[in-house]
């Protein structure tokens, strides 16, 4: 069968018919591949890779070619620019160092030379020359220097007079030399643009063989793509590549495991968050434990670095102050409630810990009775809370804190200076904590909001009409790439004033506009899918910006990825919310920034 399905597939790959055959085979396999068996797959993608490669081989060598004889190019007239641009500046120099041999030249001549003051000089009427301005009248009293200085200073002017001649002309070859490297460098850009989108082509159809059925099991399709010399963007690398650690991880099922296990207990476990690296395999996932409104927290993770490892574990960190004088009294009171986790005491600190580790052989087994293990701990944990409250203890992290600050001046300072210094500190920290827990209410609440984003809309709405005027998105590219949505809702007069800003701006800037092309198409309608009034017009403009780095923490340091870009359109939707058409108003696509 597989050698049936292969023949959709030239055996001669030319850059005229590797596109076509491309979708063809697509067409071909798209219908198939829900009755392909695992063997039929891994051809299939073995193939794939193998007709990418001479598709890639068969136009991006003629393309590299010709950047790197234009690279060749753009280095040569650098070169013949910067040799211009130094001889320039030689010559312009040279020429400034005359302006002081010149002036010594003059004040020499002055000391040769004797100003209106008694007999030889013109008479009172002859003071104004014939151009009609003041006349300053002079005799030389030492014809020879005078002369001889007169002559080097003609000679300084005209040596001065040919080096502002030469470097006007090396300035003149400079700026020629400099708009030809620009000529070269825009046609540089507008090559490896080309390059981009045809291995964008290529990119497409491994994506699409990828998308399968069973192909994201074939070992052998996701190896090949690995070695493969075609140049994948670095999203594509890393979907493929950490797609291909896990399903080689010896751990693999024991993930799967740990995912049904969670999803299954979907009430009971939240804060679950998958993570696929290249390296890297991540799960994890909270219970939440609430008692007489003390709460504590399980965390449980699921990790692997490597192929042949993995790491389990449960933790728990449970902070308590007790209020009452009998602090000893108390310990003994609660002691009975521990059985897995840990109490640890520093005065009136009490905090119940609990760290389970498991490592590779171990992981399977403790994984298999994670349900129970889980519940057994929280059962223990929601006795731990409820004997603290019993006890007087207080979960209140201010007092907490300020137990803990206690416990430092108690250890480390005398008790004398202890009582001094004690209540000063502690009225500095009770200010502090004051305004730290106000701003950190106001941080908590900024990060919820950001990591909300991640799964819905942040819609803001008018306060009058109640109708929304503005949406924030985050959407994960990949663990490490985000792409930041906004939209802004305007009435038609306002949409089309910016329309028409931004067809002015074209004819300007036509280079800051790019095709409203299908993708860009079909991920704007994703998008708004749902957020706009049912079975209505609104006019918006759609704004995205992407950034690499930690995504998920709001306050981490982000790097923008590329142009931001964003168009005015009018969208109308279906009576399920859904984008029934969609226009780009100003017709020029979708304005960079």
């Amino acid at each position: 069968m597989s050698n049936d399905v292969l023949s959709v597939l030239p055996q001669s790959v030319t850059s005229s018919n590797a596109e076509s055959s491309a979708q063809s085979a697509l067409m071909s396999w798209k219908g198939a591949s829900a009755s392909w068996e695992q063997k039929t797959c891994d051809s299939v993608g073995a193939a794939s890779v193998e007709f990418a490669v001479k598709w890639n081989n068969a136009i991006i060598p003629e393309i590299d070619s010709k950047i790197k004889k234009l690279e060749s190019d753009y280095e040569s007239k650098k070169a013949k620019h910067d040799e211009a641009y130094s001889q320039y500046k030689d010559k312009e120099r040279e020429a400034e160092k005359y302006d002081k041999e010149i002036d010594d030249i003059r004040f020499e001549k002055l000391h040769h030379i004797e100003l209106k003051d008694g007999l030889g000089f013109a008479p009172e009427a002859a003071e104004k020359g014939p151009d009609g301005m003041p006349r300053v009248d002079w005799k030389i009293v030492n014809a020879p220097a005078f002369y001889a200085a007169d002559k080097r200073e003609k000679i300084a002017l005209s040596e001065q007079s040919e080096c502002k001649k030469q470097a006007a002309k090396f300035e003149t070859e400079a700026k020629s030399w400099s708009k030809q490297m620009d000529a070269v460098e825009a046609e540089m850009k507008k090559v490896k643009k080309e390059k981009e989108a045809l291995v964008k082509k290529i990119e497409t159809f491994i994506l699409d063989v990828y998308h399968l059925n069973l192909m994201n099991e074939s070992v052998a399709f996701l190896t090949a793509v690995k070695n493969s010399p075609i140049d994948f963007s670095s999203s594509t690398k890393k979907l493929l590549s950490s797609r291909l650690f896990f399903i080689k991880n010896a751990y693999r099922k024991t993930f799967d495991a740990f995912e049904k296990t969670i999803k299954a207990g979907a009430d009971t476990y939240s804060g679950c968050t998958f993570a696929l690296a290249e390296n890297q395999i991540s799960y994890k996932a909270e219970r939440h434990v609430e008692i007489n409104k003390f709460k504590g927290v399980l965390q449980i993770s699921l990790f692997s670095d490597s192929q042949s490892s993995a790491k389990y574990s449960i933790s728990s960190k449970n902070d308590f102050l007790m209020t009452g004088k009998d602090i000893e009294a108390a310990k003994q009171n609660v002691q009975g409630a521990f059985k897995t986790f840990e109490l640890s005491t520093n005065r009136a600190n009490f905090t119940a810990s609990l760290n389970k580790n498991y490592e590779n052989d171990a992981v399977e087994s403790e994984i298999e009775k994670l349900s129970e293990t889980s519940e057994a701990y929280a059962k223990e944990l929601s006795e731990i809370l409820e004997v603290m409250k019993a006890n007087g203890a207080t979960n209140s992290k201010i007092r907490i804190l300020i137990g803990k600050v206690m416990n430092w001046h108690l250890d480390h300072w005398p008790k004398l200076w202890y009582k001094i210094a004690s209540i000063a500190a502690v009225l500095i920290l009770l200010v502090g904590v004051f305004a730290g827990t106000i701003a950190g209410i106001n941080n908590a609440v900024k990060n919820a909001e950001y990591k909300k984003m991640f799964a819905e809309w942040n819609v803001t709405t008018d306060k009058k009409s109640k109708e929304m005027t503005s949406a924030r998105r985050n959407i994960a590219l990949s663990d490490t790439q985000l792409r930041y949505v906004y939209v802004t809702i305007y009435q038609e007069n306002e949409a089309m004033q910016i329309a028409e800003e931004n067809k002015s701006f074209s004819l300007k800037k036509p280079e800051k506009f790019i095709p409203f092309d299908e993708e860009y198409e079909s991920f704007i309608r994703q998008s708004l899918a749902g957020i706009l009034p049912q079975s209505s017009v609104t006019y918006l403009y759609f704004f995205v910006r992407e950034y690499e780095g930690e995504i998920y923490k709001r306050e981490s340091k982000k790097k923008r990825k590329g142009n931001s870009y964003g168009c005015i359109i009018c969208v109308e939707t279906d009576q399920d919310g859904s984008v029934k058409t969609m226009t780009d108003i100003s017709g020029c696509g979708l304005r960079t920034r």
